[in-house]
């Protein structure tokens, strides 16, 4: 039972008098969902009643353990919240207490003395305080001051609606956005961009994607060469790994050229020079990557990687997804995506087709404009199929058997783009294409086919309490044993779409924000 202190209902949510008992009921309400929220509400629901015995939890189920799960995830996001609003309170006193001691007239921009410090110092103090680094006391300032600057994130992040650390690469994202966009296209995409993650559980890995697609469609509507500016950063260096006998190789290179060098060793790799040969595919890239630096075999190579290398090493193909609107099949579509890599700018685009045409292969995709959702696609190119050209996902017969056609299976594969079990980032094409209702009870169609990887495959067959159902239109809706319905749609090749309702005053668009 919800207790509350009538002193909270503030003043100007009380009704006229007299009340009647609908008002008190709604006044309650309100305030009992507010106190819910928030995080001590959160914790004393939690812990408050908490007897202090260890095994307490051994006495909740399933469904209660989740629910308890997910509480603790949202109050540990509001406690952040909290750390964020002393950090700033504190770097604040200490700037403060910097700007006091400092001489007359002496200014820190123009600070010649090395006396004054962006952070008035504060860093160390508090590193050393949580026994964390000054980087990561860095982070967690730059964390603090973008959550006063984006208040949709900022109130979700009090309501512990977003996880903390999907919470800061949001933050992120909207600072590089907003060097390409008006003040009012980002306050709108901040805005769409919550919603659309507190709509469902999304994982960092989708934001990313999401948000990756924003910025390179803003930098080529604006026509900013970033990838000109950053190319001076690239650089190659080694870092000691934990594992002994192993360290990890660093190349920062423009994408032009690392999906090229990811496109030839993925050709060297697909299949083994020896029948016999034991390696999995990632550790012949890495063999091979040896191979063709040095011109040696690698230390756990096979005899034949130099000759394979020597003979093979121009016969790789990139392929180019170019999207396009149903709407309108001719002009400019969205930007191009690289299977298994994403979405790249135009200019990254136009470098990769410089390969030539025998390295490139384009493949148009047709897609709703209005869902993002695929459409139809050429297969031309695609010499398994029997039938090449334009295929579309509506048109395709259910077969008979159970082996999905090539037809078939390339299109679904597509619709989906990655395992369609929640937050899984699989690459469509090294998953299992599974009838969701098992064949013959269910048919061999579009409609009841997914593509899940080998595990969550195994999960959908043999997991007790878990069951997938197909909606006619892709849409995948998993139920989980503690009755949670988890819904995963197919993949979205549109660029997000941001709308808003707020009037923009043209001084807004005038840098600087």
């Amino acid at each position: 039972m919800c207790s509350i202190d009538l002193a909270e209902v503030h003043d100007d949510q009380l009704p006229p008098d007299p009340w009647t008992d609908a008002e008190w009921e709604a006044a309650l309400a309100e305030s009992c969902e507010s106190t819910r929220r928030s995080h001590w509400g959160r914790f004393m629901r939690l812990y408050g009643a908490d007897d202090g015995d260890p095994r307490s939890h051994e006495m909740l189920c399933g469904e209660q353990l989740i629910a308890r799960l997910v509480d603790v995830e949202a109050l540990t996001t509001q406690l952040m919240a909290l750390q964020a609003r002393d950090l700033r309170a504190l770097r604040t006193r200490r700037l403060g207490e910097q700007a006091g001691v400092r001489p007359p007239g002496h200014t820190p921009d123009a600070c010649t003395q090395g006396c004054c410090d962006a952070d008035g110092w504060v860093t160390l103090e508090v590193a050393q305080s949580l026994a964390l680094s000054e980087r990561q006391v860095e982070r967690r300032l730059d964390t603090a001051e973008r959550l006063e600057r984006y208040h949709d994130v900022a109130a979700a992040v009090d309501d512990g609606l977003l996880q903390s650390w999907t919470a800061s690469k949001l933050l992120e994202h909207l600072d590089a956005l907003a060097g390409h966009v008006t003040r009012a296209r980002l306050a709108a995409i901040e805005q769409s961009t919550v919603a659309w993650l507190t709509d469902r559980p999304r994982t960092v890995g989708q934001l990313n994607a999401r948000m990756r697609r924003l910025l390179v469609q803003a930098r080529d509507d604006d026509g900013s060469d970033d990838g000109a500016m950053t190319a001076t950063d690239r650089e190659v260096h080694v870092v000691p790994s934990d594992a002994g006998g192993l360290a990890t190789l660093i190349a920062r290179l423009p994408e032009a050229d690392a999906i090229a060098i990811a496109s030839v060793l993925t050709a060297l790799a697909t299949d083994p020079v020896d029948p016999a040969d034991g390696r999995t595919r990632d550790q012949r890239r890495c063999d091979l990557l040896t191979t063709s630096v040095t011109g040696l075999r690698a230390a756990h190579g096979c005899s034949g990687d130099v000759d394979l290398v020597v003979r093979e090493a121009g016969s790789f193909c990139v392929r180019l997804d170019v999207t396009i609107p149903a709407s309108s099949l001719v002009g400019r579509g969205a930007p191009a995506e690289i299977p298994g890599y994403g979405v790249v700018p135009a200019a990254t685009a136009q470098s990769i087709a410089a390969l030539g045409k025998d390295h490139v292969r384009a493949r148009p995709l047709i897609y709703d404009p209005s869902t993002g959702r695929l459409v139809g696609a050429a297969l031309r190119h695609e010499p398994m199929d029997a039938q090449p050209g334009m295929a579309w996902l509506g048109s395709v017969q259910a077969s008979r058997s159970y082996d999905h056609p090539p037809r078939m299976e390339r299109l679904v594969r597509l619709r989906d783009a990655t395992c369609r079990a929640p937050g899984c980032p699989r690459r469509a094409d090294t998953c299992d294409c599974d009838h969701v209702v098992p064949y013959p009870q269910g048919a061999t169609s579009v409609e009841n086919t997914c593509c899940l990887c080998r595990r969550h495959h195994r999960l959908k067959t043999h997991a007790p309490g878990w069951s997938l159902h197909m909606d006619p239109d892709g849409s995948a809706s998993w139920t989980t044993p503690s009755g949670q319905v988890l819904t995963t749609d197919p993949a979205d090749y549109a660029e997000p779409e941001v709308s808003s309702t707020m009037t923009s005053n043209p001084e807004d668009d005038i840098p600087p924000f």
